[in-house]
């Protein structure tokens, strides 16, 4: 039996959960893959066992499946850091203890930027009461930079105009198609996120495609560009005012410095084109002083969520990355960090075409109802009906409704796997392809349908 697994086995159910934590932030999980996929059969039921309440068991039962055995060597090494990992669990376990007092007695803290306070303003004088002149709505371009005149955002580069589509459609997408942006399409991206439509106020406040507390729009847009037409990589600042690009400087290994800033997550590196917000909370802060922090927070939400559409609407990808290293980002950018730091980041790249969704009446979606059973990964599974939906029980807790794309072919809402029925004997068969391109088969076990709920 392997090292690893005699002290995985001592842990207690709560330093198990520690330890598949500690996994997520040294980026272990694939070499941990491996190691399932050479233990021994009374090895993998003992640790399943003792994670199977876990929302990652199935997660990691399929993963360990769909990889590849290590070498020797490879097994050595990964055996070393696994057990290395573990002689240190009890201990962090104890100090997480101690932080978690300390968070929760945080946590009540924080919610207070979360409710609105207004009534603090009319205590004291804002900027703006003082007559102190209104901060620009955007950074100047610095002398002798290189700018690029963006084209008019067009609707000609829209692939998808039905608003219901691009709502129902819309999901977080971490997988995106080796091939370049447009610059048509980025222009139009850059615009739905921050595009102007007036100005007012001597041409110091503006109207633009997102709402803004009190039109102060505390946010400037970078691109970190890896495969854009016409623009040569780098980093970049979006203009609104004049709808154009500003050239920055470039950043050498830039894919991986990204994907490190944000936690390791490759795909935001590796994308065609990654959106990084920051924000300069003094626009905010000369009208609103102390309420800045709710309003800035607000509209940061506002900018993303028009990404999203605008993605879902030009067949592109993106997903909101709220999870990043402030200082590397900041960093990365050049900002000072206390009046303009990073307040939000969206990879975006191209993604596989969606088939067309397939109207189903409930007779047709009932039919595929009832219990699967997956020999080769001993999983059980539930279709069943819910508010007029197909629904796919991945766990107690954890369903994901499936949109009709063939006749008897459905896509999961939120993740990027298939199902595939047939029928076979009277009895339906599925065929489920996960995001990583591995085939399970599941059989209609119990005639009996899934009661719908």
């Amino acid at each position: 039996m392997l090292q690893s697994f005699n002290n995985l086995n001592q842990l207690t159910e709560k330093q198990l959960k520690v330890f598949i934590s500690e996994l997520g932030d040294g980026n272990h999980f694939e070499k941990f893959f491996k190691l399932l996929k050479s233990a021994s059969d009374d090895e993998k039921q003992l640790f399943f066992k003792a994670i199977e309440k876990s929302d990652y068991c199935d997660w990691f039962k399929m993963k360990a499946n769909a990889t590849e055995m290590p070498t020797q060597e490879e097994l050595k090494e990964i055996d070393s850091k696994i057990s290395e990992i573990t002689a240190i669990i009890p201990k962090k376990r104890i100090e997480l203890e101690e932080n978690t007092l300390k968070a929760k007695a945080l946590v009540l803290e924080y919610r207070k930027i979360m409710k609105a306070g207004f009534e603090e303003i009319g205590k004291s004088l804002t900027d703006q009461n003082e007559g102190i002149e209104i901060p620009p709505v955007q950074k100047t371009v610095e002398s002798g930079a290189e700018v690029i005149k963006l084209p008019e955002a067009n609707p000609s580069v829209i692939l998808e105009a039905d608003i219901f589509s691009c709502l129902n459609y819309r999901k977080s997408r971490r997988k995106y198609k080796d091939e370049p942006l447009k610059l048509e399409e980025l222009s139009f991206l850059l615009w739905a996120t921050q595009g102007l439509k007036g100005k007012f106020y001597n041409d110091k406040m503006t109207i633009r495609t997102v709402p803004s507390g009190g039109s102060r729009h505390p946010f400037e847009t970078y691109l970190a560009v890896n495969s854009v037409e016409g623009l040569k990589n780098g980093i970049y600042r979006y203009q609104p005012l004049e709808h154009q690009l500003v050239y920055l400087f470039e950043v050498e290994d830039q894919k991986n410095k990204v994907s490190a800033a944000a936690y390791g997550q490759k795909f935001v590196g590796e994308c065609a084109v990654t959106f990084i917000w920051s924000c300069i909370p003094y626009r905010c802060e000369w009208r609103y002083t102390v309420e800045s922090k709710k309003i800035i927070l607000q509209d940061s939400g506002h900018l993303c969520q028009n990404l999203y559409i605008a993605c879902e609407a030009i067949r592109c990808g993106t997903c909101a990355i709220g999870a990043y290293d402030q200082k590397l980002f900041d960093d990365l950018l050049k900002l000072d960090g206390t009046d303009e730091f990073t307040i939000y980041v969206a990879p975006v790249g191209k993604v596989k075409q969606a088939k067309p969704a397939v109207k189903l009446t409930l007779n047709e979606l009932e039919k595929f109802c009832g219990y699967y059973w997956c020999e080769s990964e001993k999983l059980s599974r539930k279709i069943y009906l819910k508010q007029n939906n197909l629904y796919y029980l991945r766990s107690e807790t954890n369903e994901s409704m499936l949109i009709p794309v063939a006749d008897c072919e459905f896509k999961m809402a939120d993740t990027d796997a298939y199902l595939t029925f047939s029928v076979n004997q009277g009895k339906y068969k599925i065929i489920l392809r996960n995001e990583d391109e591995k085939d399970f088969e599941f059989i209609d076990y119990n005639p009996a349908k899934a009661e719908g709920n």
